[in-house]
This record gives C-alpha cells, sequence and structure tokens, in this order.
C-alpha cells in the first residue's frame, strides 16, 4: 500500500502540468506520423521522382528504343564521356559501346553505386541489354557487359556512412548541447531567480535575448567543431571506422570548414528556439521534455530518409529546416554543392530563427521583476 500511495504521489508529480503531457505524449504521436508524410514524399524503390537520365555514347544511339520500354520516364544525353557525365551527377547510367569483332556486342556501364537511382538504373539497363542481345537463354559469346562504378569500393563504401551518420551527428550533438544551454539560460535563471537582475538593469529585452542566443550559440558551434575534429582525427587513425577512407579523403578541409560554416546557422536556429522554450516553460525539468522531440525530430529529418539523394533536389525539403541544412550537407560530401541552394537553405534557417527570436523576445517582455524589499 506504501508503495502504490508513493508511485500515485510520484506520477502526480510527473503529469501535473497540462503542458508537460502535451510534450511527453502528445507531441511524439503528431511527429511520428508527420514524418511518415514526409517520408512518402521521397520516390519508391523502382520508381524516380523525376525522369532517368541516361548518358550514351555515339555507338549507342540504336539501344534509345530498347531502353525505352523499360522505362516509364527516362531522358538521353548524348556524350562523348558518359562515365564522366555520371561522375558529375547529370545522369543516372552511362552507356559506352566498346569496339567489338563480328557478331559479339560489349558495352560498359557507368553508374554510381552510392546512389540508390543510379543502382536500380544500372540494374534495369543490365536485364533489358541481356534479355535482348541473348533472348530467355543468355549466351555468354554474343554479349560483354562491363559495369564501372565510378568510385572504388573503399571510397564508395565511406562516402555511403559519412552520408548517413555526420548530418544525423552533426544535427542531434549541434541541437541537444545547444538548446541544453538556451534552457539554463533562460528556465534555469528563472528558477535561480538571476535573470531578475537582468530584468532589473536599463539593457533592452531585445539584447538580453540576443545575448543569450549568442551565448548558446557559442557552445553549439563549440559542439559542431568539436565533432569534425575528433571525426577527421579518428577516420584517419582507423579509417575502418568510415568504411575504408578517412573523412579527409572523401572531401577537403575547405570542404569541411563549409559544413562547420553552414551549421553555424542552424546553430543559431536551435538557441533560437531553446530560449523560446526555456521562457515558455516554468522550469528546466518542463523545458527538457519540450525540447527532446525537437532533438528527435532533428536526428529524423537529418537520417537521408527524407531527401537524401544529394543529386535529386526538391523544393518541398529547402522549406523544412533540418532537412534542407542535411541535404546541403550531403551534396558537400558528394562534391556536388550548388551555391544556391546553399545560400537559399541558410535564408531560409535565418528566417526561421528569426521567428524564434522575435517569440523570445515577446516572452521576455512578459517576465516581471518582483520587489523584495
Amino acid at each position: 500500500m506504501k508503495l502504490l500511495i508513493l508511485l500515485k504521489k510520484e506520477l502526480i508529480d510527473q503529469i501535473r502540468d497540462r503542458r508537460m503531457i502535451l510534450a511527453a505524449l502528445l507531441m511524439p504521436a503528431v511527429i511520428v506520423p508527420l514524418l511518415l508524410v514526409f517520408m512518402t514524399l521521397e520516390p519508391s524503390m523502382g520508381e524516380a521522382r523525376s525522369p532517368v537520365r541516361v548518358a550514351i555514347d555515339a555507338e549507342s544511339i540504336g539501344l534509345q528504343e530498347i531502353i525505352s520500354a523499360s522505362f516509364t520516364d527516362i531522358l538521353f544525353i548524348r556524350s562523348h564521356t558518359p562515365g564522366e557525365i555520371v561522375r558529375d551527377g547529370g545522369a543516372e547510367i552511362g552507356i559506352a559501346s566498346m569496339p567489338t569483332d563480328g557478331e559479339r556486342e560489349s558495352f560498359t556501364l557507368h553508374y554510381d553505386p552510392a546512389r540508390r537511382i543510379s543502382e536500380l538504373a544500372y540494374a534495369r539497363v543490365h536485364s533489358v541489354l541481356q534479355s535482348h542481345f541473348t533472348g530467355a537463354e543468355p549466351r555468354t559469346d554474343s554479349l560483354s557487359i562491363r559495369a564501372a562504378p565510378i568510385r572504388s569500393a573503399p571510397l564508395n563504401s565511406s562516402l555511403l556512412t559519412l552520408s548517413l551518420l555526420l548530418p544525423v551527428f552533426l544535427m542531434v550533438f549541434s541541437a541537444s548541447t545547444t538548446m541544453s544551454s538556451a534552457i539554463d539560460l533562460s528556465s534555469g535563471e528563472k528558477e535561480r531567480s538571476t535573470i531578475e537582475t537582468l530584468l532589473s538593469t536599463n539593457i533592452s529585452r531585445t539584447d538580453i535575448v540576443a545575448g543569450k542566443i549568442l551565448a548558446a550559440s557559442v557552445v553549439g558551434i563549440t559542439a559542431v567543431a568539436a565533432l569534425l575534429t575528433g571525426m577527421i582525427i579518428s577516420s584517419w587513425a582507423f579509417p575502418r571506422i568510415t568504411g575504408g577512407v578517412s573523412l579527409l579523403g572523401v572531401i577537403s578541409l575547405p570542404s569541411i570548414f563549409l559544413i562547420g560554416a553552414h551549421m553555424l546557422f542552424c546553430v543559431l536556429l536551435f538557441a533560437s528556439l531553446g530560449l523560446a522554450t526555456g521562457l515558455y516553460s516554468k522550469s528546466v525539468k518542463e523545458g527538457t521534455v519540450l525540447t527532446l522531440p525537437v532533438i528527435i525530430l532533428a536526428s529524423a529529418l537529418s537520417s537521408g530518409l527524407i531527401g537524401g539523394d544529394p543529386y535529386v533536389f526538391d523544393p518541398v525539403f529547402l522549406a523544412i529546416p533540418v532537412a534542407n541544412a542535411s541535404y546541403v550537407i550531403r551534396s558537400i560530401l558528394y562534391g556536388n554543392s550548388d551555391p544556391a541552394t546553399f545560400m537559399l537553405s541558410i535564408l531560409v534557417n535565418s528566417l526561421y530563427a528569426a521567428v524564434f527570436f522575435a517569440a523570445g523576445t515577446y516572452l521576455m517582455g512578459k517576465e516581471t521583476v518582483i520587489s523584495r524589499s
């Protein structure tokens, strides 16, 4: 009986605030279906959002009609170097005819094994060519198809590993450290009554909020720098953890600085959101509970299930914070960074940060100084 009484007391303490019930139960129930909706915007395993681009050389022009029959939407690109087109992301697969003697047909298929669409296109084109030139019973003496992936196996493995993990690590650690700091600078100071000291000065509420956001951002960007430094050192010392090639073997040091610069605006977004949440919350505990769904959402949006292909751009993802930044990070890793997309992503995240900054300023304006004399 005593145990039940204690259990009742502790449960009441946990759910005494409706806002905590909302964060702990309702928000996850909304977030998961919302993520599933976004994930359905991605192409299925057998379909692409945009036309499948096939680069062919002059000797392969006759294959257009054969290949078109196996795709619902296809775009042919004529090029003397199909492999280079695929390497630059201009096509999903490249077909090059090789010189042959007699009746033997020979083709080289260039594809990107780090891209799902490219792998699917390779498998389908390979099957079409084999069935067309050899019939129901394949004959190895009548057809030769050589697979030519644009990257080595270790580099491809490392690129896949980093493109899946690095955005998640960056978003989760920057969100958790930045918002934890912002919660302490808002809810924590309200609990300790130290915020009254600031409110009693002639410093404007806007300046107070801006100072706290910048302080939390310093903590967040320090965590980002520490994470990138740790990844560089650990992958250099033990390349196997990233698939065989170190981080600096996949991208250059300036590209890493570019990722860090872009993360600065994500950190500002998390700091603004964390401070607004902390000022809205009545305690540090409540603020921590309210920010937990945000961290989970940041992890899911950056996981690669949404907008994972850096060569397939969907404007919908550009309007989603975290998702757009993750897309930019993957583009940098793949060497496909677009300056326009980079700047638009920064602009969108900055606009969201400005909204939360305004909300934080409004909530700070509602705080009052209690006279204790």
